[in-house]
Order: C-alpha cells, then sequence, then structure tokens
C-alpha cells in the first residue's frame, strides 16, 4: 500500500499488519478515504489488524492502568465514557502513548451535531431533533462532570479533562467505534472506510452479513469487501440503516440517497383515548416492544404489517380487554403469541391510525420555515466551503425530510391498502419489516453507532392476516370525519391537497356526503377544486362544521400579533385626522383589514402561517383569470364596451388603495411588518402592488359575507362557483352553530347524489362573475344588460365624436353629478327587457293586453337613470321618457349593438380572459336586442298617443 502525508504514513507503518490493495486519500468532504490499487471481490481481504492494537473495555481495564477506569466501569457501566477517558490519556501522554501514531490521524473537527451551535441546530427545521441533540448535550455535560472526579487519578494529578476535549472524545467513540458481539471497538486503519448502502444487504437482521466482513479470528480483526470494488474506486462499508438524523448525530454526514430515512411520530400521537385507556394501551405497546417514538419511511409503507397495524388494534381495544391482555403476556408465552390471542376475531380498521399519522405529518410539514426550493439554492452555495459545513449539513437533511414528509402525505392518503383483519392465534412471526418501521432516534446518552450488527432489542410483532377475512373492505371505508378527495392535478398539487385536508381534520373540521373533486382541467381555472355531494342531501341537513378558530376575518386580524399592532396604529391615525378636521387617510374598511392580514399571512409568513394548509391551495396570480389580472394587451381590445370602462375603474380604484395604503404604513412606520429575508442574504418586500392585488382577488372571489362581516371561510369557499359539467348545481346555506362555535354548511335544498356540485345560490349578473372570476353562466333573470354611456362621445355620429366645448361638457357633467356620474362615464346595468310579441302585419298595437302593456311600462320606467343621462347628454328636454328622448336612447343602443357585432368575437383561439370577454359579448347580444324591440314598442305605443308625453 502507498500512503501520502507524513502523520498519515506513520501512523500507518505503526499497524503492523496485513494490508490488501488499497490507499488513502483526503478531502474535506468526507475525510480521509480508502482507493483500491487493484480490483477487489466480494470476501478479499482488506485488512487484518491484531486485537492489541484496538482500544476496547478490555484495554481501558488491563492491570497497571489507573484504578479510576475499574471504579467508573462499575459505576456507570458506560463502555463509551471509558473509551473517550482512555483516548484523551492516551492522547495527553504524546508521543509516549503506544496509540500516538492513530490518535496523531484522528481529525480534530467534527461536524457531529454535538458540535452545532443553536443557531446550525435551528436550520435543521425538526424540534425533535434539536431537542434531542439538547438532551443528549445535557447528558454529556453531567457526565463530564461526574467524571471529573477521577481526573487526578486518570491523568497523573494533573487538571487535564476539560468539556471540550470531553466531547471530543465521546464523539470519536460515536462515530468510529465498531460494536462487535455487544463490545465497543476503536480499531485503527478500519475506521477509515467510508460509508456507502449496500445494494443487496437488505435489513440484516440476524447480523450474519455484518459479522461476515467483521469480526475477531485468531487474535486479529479481520475487514474484508463487502461489494465488488474497481480498480481506482473508493473502498466502503455499510455503516447499518439508519435514519438521516441518526446518521448527523452519530457520524456528523447525511447520506446522498437514503432508503432508510423516515420521519419519527410519537406513539403517544397515534394512541387515543381517556387517561386510563391511554396508560394501557401505552403499556400493552410497551410490552410488545413497541417503541414510544415509531419511525416511518418510505422503505415501510402504509400497508406495513406490524407497528401500525398493531397500534390500529391497540386503539380498538377497551380498558378491559386491554388489562386482559396486559395479563395474558407471561415468560412462557411470546408476545407475539399472546398479542395474537388478544386480538383474535377483531377487524382490523387502520383508519383512525391512518388518519393520526397524516394529521401528524401535515403539522410537521407546517413547520417548515422554507421550501425546497428555497433549500437547493442555498445549498449551492455552500457548494466547496469548508466553513459553511454545518450549514451544508443541515440544508441536506431537511431537504431530504421535507421530500419524505410530502410522500408520505400523499402515499398515506391516496394509496393506503389496509391488510385483511382477524389473525390466526396460530400464527407467529415476527417480521423485519416491521421492526424498522418503528425504529427511533438512538438515545442521546448511550447511542450505538454502526458498522455494527443489529440490536438485539425486542421486534415488534407482525400479525399475519388472513386474506379470506369477510371484514377486508372494512378498514378502506373512509373515516367520516375526513373529506374525500379525488387525485389533483395542477395547480393544486396532491401534496398540498392532503395537507389542508389534514389540516381540516386536525382542526375537527367535520363533512359528511360531500366530495372534494378536482376541476383544474376545466376553462375555469379560478377554482379547481369543488365540492360535490357524493350521495343524497335532505334539505336543511347539515354538511359540515366549521370552527371559528380557522376563519380569516377582521377578528383574525385583530387577533394577529403583528398586523393587529398594524390595525392600531392605523385606526389612531384615522382618529388624529378627525380630530384635526380633516378627512381621515384611513378608512378601516373590511376589506382593506382582510387584505393586509391576507398579504402577512401568504407571503411573509408562510409555512409558519396557522393557516399555511388552506392558504397554499390558493392560486398565484399568474394562475387566475379573473378580469382583475387582465393586460393592457387584453384589456385594449374591449376599448369600445362596457368591460373597459368597468375594469379600468376597479382596477384604479385598487391601485389607488394601494398607494394610500403604502403611504399609511410609511406614517405609522410599518412597512418593515412585510420585510422578507431573502436566501442569498438580501432582503425584499411583500408589499407590491401586484401581491396587493392578488390579496383584493382573493377577498373578492373567495370571502363569504356572513353574519354581517366578511370571512375567509376554508372548504365553503370552495362553494363559491356556480358550473357544473352537467349544469346540475345544489346550494347551501350558513348557520352559526348551537354551541356558537362553527359555521354549519347546510343543503338548502334536498340534493340528489351522483356529482351534484354544492354551490351559493347564482345571485349575481354575469358581468361580476366575468370580472371577478373569470368565467359567465348561462343567462339567467339576475343578468342585466351592460350600456356604457360618455357625455364627450357620441356613438350615434359617424365620427363617434363629439363637438361639445369645455364649457358645455362641464355644464353637463355638473347636471349629471345629481344623478351620482361624477365624471361624465357611466356604465348602466339594464334589466333584461320582457318579451313583447306584435304581429308584424299589426297596424295597431290596440291587440296588445293591458298586463303586456304594463309589463312594458313597468320596464322602461327602470330605464329612467340611463335615459336621464342622454336627455342631457343631448339636451332633449326634461321628462326622460319623452319620443325624442327615447328615440335617441334606441339610437344609442342601436349603435353598441352594431359594435358588439363588428368586434371579433370568435372563441377559438386567445386567452382565457379573452375567451371569456367574448363569450359574455355573444351573450350580450340577444338581450339588447329584446331591448331594442321593448323600446320600438313603446315608441309606437308614444306616437299613437295624443301627447307627446306618456
Amino acid at each position: 500500500m502507498r500512503c501520502d502525508g507524513g502523520s498519515l504514513y506513520f501512523g500507518l507503518l505503526w499497524v503492523t499488519a496485513e494490508f490488501g490493495h488499497v490507499d488513502v486519500s483526503q478531502d474535506w468532504h468526507q475525510g480521509r478515504r480508502l482507493i483500491a490499487d487493484n480490483p477487489l471481490k466480494p470476501d478479499d481481504r482488506i485488512a487484518a489488524i491484531p486485537t492489541l492494537l484496538t482500544i476496547s473495555l478490555d484495554t481501558a481495564l488491563q492491570v497497571g492502568l489507573p484504578r479510576a477506569f475499574t471504579t467508573i466501569w462499575h459505576e456507570s457501566g458506560s463502555q463509551d465514557d471509558l473509551l473517550a477517558l482512555f483516548l484523551l490519556r492516551e492522547k495527553a501522554l504524546g508521543a509516549r502513548s503506544a496509540w500516538a501514531p492513530y490518535i496523531e490521524i484522528l481529525p480534530k473537527k467534527l461536524s457531529n451535531l454535538l458540535f452545532f451551535n443553536d443557531g446550525e441546530l435551528a436550520q435543521l427545521q425538526n424540534e425533535q431533533l434539536v431537542e434531542q441533540v439538547s438532551q443528549q448535550k445535557s447528558e454529556l455535560q453531567g457526565r463530564f462532570l461526574a467524571l471529573r472526579q477521577h481526573e487526578a487519578d486518570i491523568f497523573g494529578g494533573k487538571a487535564e479533562l476539560v468539556l471540550s476535549d470531553f466531547l471530543w472524545a465521546r464523539a470519536i467513540v460515536l462515530s468510529r467505534a465498531f460494536t462487535i458481539h455487544a463490545r465497543r471497538y476503536l480499531i485503527p486503519f478500519a475506521d477509515l472506510l467510508n460509508h456507502r448502502f449496500h445494494p443487496t444487504r437488505g435489513l440484516d437482521e440476524s447480523g450474519e452479513f455484518f459479522y461476515r466482513h467483521h469480526d475477531f479470528q485468531n487474535g486479529m480483526f479481520l475487514l474484508t469487501c463487502d461489494r465488488p470494488v474497481n480498480e481506482n474506486e473508493e473502498v466502503e462499508d455499510d455503516y447499518g440503516n439508519l435514519s438521516n438524523a441518526q446518521f448527523l448525530q452519530l457520524y456528523g454526514f447525511v447520506p446522498e440517497s437514503n432508503p432508510h430515512e423516515c420521519v419519527e411520530i410519537n406513539l403517544a400521537d397515534l394512541l387515543h383515548g381517556e387517561r386510563e385507556a391511554l396508560l394501557l394501551k401505552s403499556e400493552y405497546a410497551f410490552k410488545l416492544g413497541i417503541p414510544h417514538i415509531v419511525c416511518i419511511g418510505a422503505t415501510r409503507p402504509p400497508s406495513v404489517t406490524g407497528a401500525l397495524e398493531a397500534i390500529a388494534y391497540i386503539n380498538d381495544l377497551h380498558a378491559l380487554k386491554l388489562r386482559a391482555c396486559i395479563d395474558e403476556f407471561s415468560p412462557d408465552r411470546s408476545p407475539v403469541e399472546s398479542f395474537s390471542n388478544c386480538v383474535q376475531g377483531r377487524e382490523l380498521n387502520m383508519a383512525d391510525t391512518v388518519e393520526r399519522i397524516i394529521v401528524k405529518l401535515t403539522s410537521i410539514a407546517a413547520s417548515f420555515a422554507t421550501t425546497v426550493a428555497a433549500d437547493e439554492l442555498a445549498l449551492q452555495r455552500t457548494e466547496d466551503k469548508p466553513r459553511l459545513l454545518h450549514r451544508r449539513l443541515a440544508l441536506q437533511y431537511r431537504i431530504q425530510r421535507k421530500r419524505l414528509v410530502a410522500e408520505l402525505i400523499s402515499t398515506f392518503a391516496n394509496s393506503f391498502e389496509p391488510t385483511a383483519p382477524a389473525p390466526s392465534p396460530a400464527s407467529e412471526t415476527v417480521s423485519s419489516s416491521v421492526a424498522s418501521s418503528s425504529s427511533t432516534s438512538l438515545p442521546s446518552s448511550t447511542p450505538a453507532p454502526a458498522p455494527s450488527p443489529p440490536s438485539s432489542s425486542p421486534s415488534i410483532p407482525s400479525v399475519p392476516l388472513p386474506s379470506s377475512s369477510p371484514a377486508a373492505a372494512a378498514a378502506t371505508t373512509p373515516a367520516p370525519a375526513r373529506l374525500e378527495t379525488s387525485q389533483p392535478t395542477a395547480p393544486v398539487s396532491s401534496s398540498k391537497l392532503q395537507l389542508f385536508q389534514a389540516w381540516l381534520h386536525e382542526h375537527k373540521c367535520r363533512s359528511k356526503k360531500i366530495q372534494l373533486v378536482d376541476r383544474s382541467d376545466e376553462e375555469d381555472g379560478q377554482f379547481p377544486l369543488a365540492v360535490i355531494a357524493r350521495s343524497p342531501l335532505a334539505e336543511f341537513e347539515t354538511i359540515a362544521r366549521i370552527p371559528l378558530g380557522i376563519l380569516i376575518n377582521d377578528e383574525t386580524a385583530k387577533a394577529s400579533l403583528d398586523v393587529g399592532e398594524l390595525l392600531t396604529a392605523l385606526d389612531a391615525t384615522s382618529q388624529q385626522d378627525l380630530q384635526a378636521g380633516k378627512t381621515a387617510d384611513w378608512d378601516g374598511s373590511e376589506t382593506n383589514r382582510l387584505s393586509l392580514v391576507l398579504m402577512h399571512e401568504y407571503f411573509v409568513k408562510r409555512q409558519e402561517s396557522d393557516y399555511w394548509p388552506f392558504l397554499s391551495t390558493l392560486p398565484a396570480l399568474s394562475e387566475l383569470n379573473t378580469l382583475l389580472s387582465i393586460t393592457r394587451e387584453e384589456l385594449g381590445l374591449f376599448r369600445q364596451t362596457p368591460i373597459f370602462a368597468d375594469m379600468v375603474q376597479l382596477i384604479s380604484n385598487i391601485d389607488r388603495r394601494f398607494v394610500d395604503l403604502s403611504s399609511l404604513l410609511g406614517r405609522v412606520e410599518k412597512k418593515s411588518l412585510f420585510a422578507l429575508n431573502n436566501t442569498d442574504g438580501t432582503t425584499s418586500s411583500a408589499w407590491t402592488r401586484n401581491n396587493f392585488m392578488w390579496a383584493n382577488i382573493m377577498i373578492t372571489t373567495r370571502a363569504v359575507w356572513w353574519n354581517g362581516r366578511l370571512h375567509l371561510m376554508p372548504l365553503v369557499d370552495l362553494m363559491q362557483r356556480y358550473e357544473n359539467v352537467d349544469g346540475r348545481v345544489g346550494h347551501f346555506g350558513l348557520e352559526l352553530s348551537d354551541d356558537g362555535g362553527a359555521v354549519e354548511v347546510t343543503s338548502t335544498e334536498a340534493i340528489e347524489g351522483n356529482g351534484r356540485a354544492i354551490t351559493a345560490s347564482p345571485s349575481l349578473a354575469n358581468h361580476q362573475y366575468l370580472y371577478y372570476h373569470g368565467w359567465t353562466r348561462e343567462p339567467s333573470p339576475n343578468d342585466c344588460i351592460k350600456l356604457l354611456l360618455d357625455v364627450s362621445v357620441d356613438p350615434t355620429s359617424p365620427r363617434g365624436g363629439s363637438s361639445l366645448s369645455s364649457a358645455d361638457k362641464k355644464a353637463k357633467i355638473d347636471q349629471l353629478i345629481r344623478f351620482g356620474v361624477p365624471n361624465g362615464i357611466k356604465v348602466f346595468c339594464l334589466g333584461l327587457a320582457p318579451a313583447i310579441h306584435v304581429p308584424a302585419s299589426a297596424t295597431s298595437l290596440k291587440s296588445l293586453s293591458t298586463p303586456t302593456i304594463d309589463a312594458l311600462e313597468g320596464y322602461i320606467s327602470t330605464l329612467e337613470p340611463a335615459l336621464h343621462f342622454v336627455r342631457i347628454q343631448y339636451s332633449l328636454g326634461s321628462h326622460p321618457r319623452s319620443v325624442a328622448v327615447l328615440s335617441k336612447f334606441r339610437d344609442v343602443v342601436e349603435a353598441q349593438l352594431q359594435i358588439y357585432r363588428q368586434m371579433d368575437l370568435d372563441d377559438s383561439q386567445g386567452s382565457p380572459r379573452t375567451l371569456a370577454c367574448r363569450k359574455y359579448l355573444r351573450q350580450q347580444l340577444p338581450y339588447m336586442q329584446k331591448l331594442l324591440a321593448a323600446l320600438n314598442v313603446k315608441l309606437r305605443l308614444s306616437k299613437q298617443s295624443s301627447n307627446d308625453e306618456l
């Protein structure tokens, strides 16, 4: 073998042992590595190291060493304490130590979690792991204080034991010691092998594979190759089936891809019942060997037998049965046999256990402060920067964990296939996969580092389940408290949908007979999700119960620590302005208040928001078809229509409010509330015009007006759309629950199932659906005719212009102000004209019935605001229903109709917003034709009258 580097060279010469064809190299990522000189086959020898050169319990307790080692062993029984103290004693001896060459090549700095500071630990984004590391540090500090009483004996009367050295030595033992036949060994040279999972090793529960390549024979430690290695490739070892958290705790690195990564869930989070029942369930689980933390990973799918199934069975046992099952345990009977007898004949229902797992996973996902994309970008910036090693490790760890959590949420929610129930008492097996499915983070006080054989601790019983059980389908029935979900597609991802669903359940949002379905493939991208009835509903039947605590409203804004202070400051400015005799800049409207809290929760707090599982399902601005997000180019296509004037006014109002609020934020010095810290170290602001526009669109399209105020009401906001594929809908109503703690959603009519959409009653005109939602429905009595009138424009003129002087225009605008038209431009929403059928050959209208004439007169009276506008614009006397006014009004409507007919209203190409506008204008054509017909009849009736005024 060849050796590079002075100290390493002498260190390896010290080992009078046999070596295979390997070299040593070094880099900052992995430290020293062994490289094959020649191809190696499985079982080829890598090294044979004399037992006398290893450091173990026998080494520390040999004759001639300080008696303190024996005393410590009897007091604590900790091999790791003894190995660490022995290592420090030999290090203090320097060149006089027989192990000096080995100690000299040990790393001076380690990257185990023990050496992460608080800020670096926080970057793991795993409070449970941080707590474990904190506990581990505390325990080691306690051990250090206890061991200092032996300091003089160990170090020959010198004060050599300091905490930093003790932690270093314990970390060396954690990361480099082998556990062989229950003994811990530091083995020079053998600990140079880095880790890579063996491609076929599997779980190796018996330890046969490990001992085949790591064992003592004839006074030598034999290390052999466990896989083929090509020339110039690294010789590697498998450290064991550990989670990423364990790799970080023990070895200070994160595997590139870890099939054994898992997410820890406390057993207490999976059990339910009253206090007495919970204690009995915990005791029974302990007797079965189920640890207090169950670790669920991708290699342990939801269909695992064993731990999760055992927990599901335990949850269904009542207290008396639990006591009987606990009493059945005896030294003469295995836990598996006892468990089989206990649950014999019982149906396996995994639904509740799976639900609890999803809720816990959802809570974990909501706790992440950053996205995977942001983490990956930050990870790139740590490349080849040794000083950022801890940050790099934290990023690697949390990226893999976030992906696994999302994968597990999706898997449990969509792919859970429960096994059949009713275990047989004759069945008695222990599944190796189950033991892994409930693995835990190693106790911080006594970690068991790899490479090591499998633990001999009791495995969790796997209960074989006969496939013939008639109750096999029982577990497939969804829990009644959870809303069923179809498989979603963009823009709402599956993981977001399951996160939302689990969040609803966690907050006790109950529903029945309804289902979420994906509508993202329809033209309407505004509401990719909808709520349908999956079974018949009776009139006034309660279909959902939404707790008041998950609503976003003015109370939410006030309760928010940050936004609440902002609103208090803004309200104070309003009082100051009024006291000073000025118009208040802050109007305190609910829309403004909701906009502020929604922007802060969505753009600033993000995953830290309590509402994030709900907010994450909301579409981004770029995904909206609402006309409030229309581009200038798109809007310009409809310049001569009411759409243009309406949208300019609506968007201008939002822009004005944004400018006013921006000024107010500066006035109360609260702009920092929307500050963002970017991953590249720079800062930016979430307070932007686009973000404010998005918040207003969400409020306009999703908020519910209930109980006298606006609310963003999770789940109910998905019932705001009207359309259904087949045109069938069922409507809902909202009531306060009897206990006053929730909103009850009830069906307002008997609704048959079969996918009927549950929606709000269609009470809006089509232009309102178009502007705020980006779609229109079929004509209804609630629709109206939109007519754009501009005092400066004469649509009946060939040039469409006006010869008004500035003075005349001002005079006319002054008159229009009295009719609520402040700027000379008005878009009227005229009711639909009644159908009046008059024979074409009729010379007289006297044949029209009185009810028909009354209906016509009543309709014309509704046109008076628009007739007044025409009267003033064209100076046509004082009566709005004169023949001259009616004739001119008819000409104006005809001119508008001609504009529509000349426009390109083809629906074969264009953006969704453009196509929706064209559809709306096509719907207006027959409305306007009926209006013209009604006006013509009215004019004919007027001309028959001897009086010009009717």
